[in-house]
This record gives structure tokens, sequence and C-alpha cells, in this order.
């Protein structure tokens, strides 16, 4: 991170939003950080059976449960779809 503010400090910047994630394929940290006035927004997370175009050719997507398990998480700085369910 010092490393960053380091750079980020020579370049022309009003501040910067960095998300940050780190994972070893079983565990995952994300993080988001904002160099700037204002405060972050928060992030996001869904999770599911299957992330799937509904209804299909509508360019609209949604997590999908087709069973009790969950083979797909998603984090991200904003809501991937307009259904406010899916996203915690």
């Amino acid at each position: 991170m010092a490393r960053i503010m380091a750079w980020l400090s020579k370049k022309d910047t009003r501040g910067s939003l960095l998300n940050f994630a780190v994972t070893d394929g079983s565990h995952i940290i994300v993080t988001r950080f904002i160099d700037g006035p204002g405060t972050p927004a928060s992030l996001y997370f869904t999770s599911g059976s299957a992330w799937q175009e509904d209804p299909p050719d509508s360019g609209q997507f949604r997590m999908v449960l087709h069973d009790r398990r969950e083979h797909v998480a998603m984090i991200a700085s904003e809501p991937l779809s307009s259904l406010s369910d899916d996203w915690l």
C-alpha cells in the first residue's frame, strides 16, 4: 500500500478508489480503499449456483439457485444487476 501511495503522490491525481482481492483458491479477502475526500462505497456480494442471463437474450443477469450448493461467488464495487435481493 505504501508503494502505491508513493507512486500516486508523483502523479496528478485527485484521489484514488482501489479494490483489492487476495485468494489462495479456497479463501478470499477483499477490501476497498479510498485516498482523498469522501467515504468509499460498500462492496457488494452475491453467491449461488450460477450467474445467468434472465430472461434469455435480455442482457439482464441474476444469480440463480439451482440447489443448496453455491458454486459461484461474486464481489463487486456496485451491484451488477438491478435485483436488490441478489446483493448483500
